[in-house]
């Protein structure tokens, strides 16, 4: 093959096993470790409380569609690698935690093979089983968990463009909305200190990029910790907004709009329709200019720029994010369309200048 001028690389053709190594903070990085015996590919790993077991996230192999979509919890002996329990989630896998007295595992995943996205809250028996979820039928996605002393959990929920903090029982009682994130910041991360007095998060708003924020949980106030970008408070930003719609079939829809700086009433606007990827993902309403976002850069140059959660998008529970499936380019297309046509009507936008962008997914919906 080479010969006939074959050059291409054949990419995982030669895979190994990604394999679990344990060493102590003093071992001689000269030393040769040992990998525990596990069967599989280990993509993910953490300690019980009591350091004697290992809650592992394992695949078949380390191929990238097992690592997307055949990730399953087990949990093993810390110092043989001998499989203890299984618990049997399935469909794609994010984080995983153990409870502080070690009974329980959450992990935010799919519900189902067909689920596009790992957002649902479940919790297992640490002795194996079938988990449990939390949030079954909720319109809302979970992104970030952790516990806190007291066995419940404290977790970050999208509904929609806004994130809220809540917490839980391991069984699914005594739900509580900790922080009401309508008009908050939006929550890219989450940790509890040791004694789940506080949480730190990481978010942003539609007037600063990521930020650190600190949240007293007896209190349910959080505040901002850290401005990095202190010349924004000198700039004038155009205003940014949520502005709900409905599909042609009625389907009610969301999206942030960026409207063009300076704007005067009546005037009409080049608008720039930014398509966001996935499609398992969602816009926040956050800080939406980035490298690949032209957000209040295009708005400073007089244009409205809008971002649209079409269906098959993340953020509205499981339901929605199936909307699009076996129909790609099709209602989810439409629903672009009729973002625009809403936009149009309105009177801010000019239907004669309509522009598109986005990456990965959401460049080939509107090519």
């Amino acid at each position: 093959l080479k010969d006939k001028g074959f050059s291409q690389e054949v990419v995982e053709e030669d895979w190994k096993h990604r394999r679990l190594y344990i060493a102590k903070p003093s071992t001689d990085p000269q030393e040769d470790l040992e990998p525990l015996s596990v069967d599989g590919s280990v993509f993910d790993v953490e300690w019980a409380p009591s350091g004697d077991r290992l809650a592992l996230a394992v695949a078949p192999t380390p191929l990238t569609d097992d690592g997307y979509m055949s990730k399953r919890v087990v949990v093993s002996d810390a110092q043989s690698g001998q499989i203890l329990a299984r618990i049997s989630n399935s469909g794609k896998l994010g984080e995983i935690s153990w409870s502080p007295d070690g009974r329980h595992i959450a992990m935010v995943s799919g519900v189902d093979i067909n689920d596009p996205a790992a957002a649902s809250l479940l919790v297992a028996p640490a002795a194996g089983g079938s988990p449990r979820n939390l949030f079954a039928g909720d319109e809302a996605d979970v992104s970030h968990i952790a516990w806190l002393p007291s066995n419940r959990l404290l977790l970050v929920s999208d509904r929609g463009v806004w994130s809220h903090l809540h917490s839980v029982s391991p069984d699914g009682s005594n739900r509580k909305q900790l922080l009401d994130g309508n008009n908050g910041p939006a929550i890219t991360s989450l940790s509890v200190s040791g004694d789940g007095g506080q949480a730190a998060f990481v978010a942003s708003t539609p007037e600063h990029p990521a930020e650190v924020f600190l949240f007293d949980v007896g209190q349910n106030d959080a505040r901002r910790l850290t401005n990095s970008n202190p010349w924004l408070d000198e700039m004038e930003l155009a205003r940014q907004e949520v502005v709900e719609f409905k599909a042609r079939d009625g389907l009610e829809l969301e999206g942030i709009l960026i409207r063009p700086l300076n704007e005067v009433a009546g005037q009409k606007y080049p608008l720039i329709l930014y398509v966001h990827g996935g499609p398992e993902s969602h816009h926040k309403n956050g800080w939406l200019t980035s490298y690949s976002g032209l957000g209040q850069m295009a708005a400073a140059r007089g244009m409205a720029v809008f971002h649209t959660n079409y269906r098959g998008s993340t953020g509205r529970g499981v339901d929605f994010a199936k909307l699009s499936q076996a129909d790609p380019a099709g209602k989810e297309f439409d629903d672009l369309v009729d973002a625009v046509d809403h936009l149009i009507s309105t009177g801010l936008v000019d239907r004669d200048k309509v522009a598109c962008t986005g990456g990965s997914y959401g460049a080939v919906s509107y090519t």
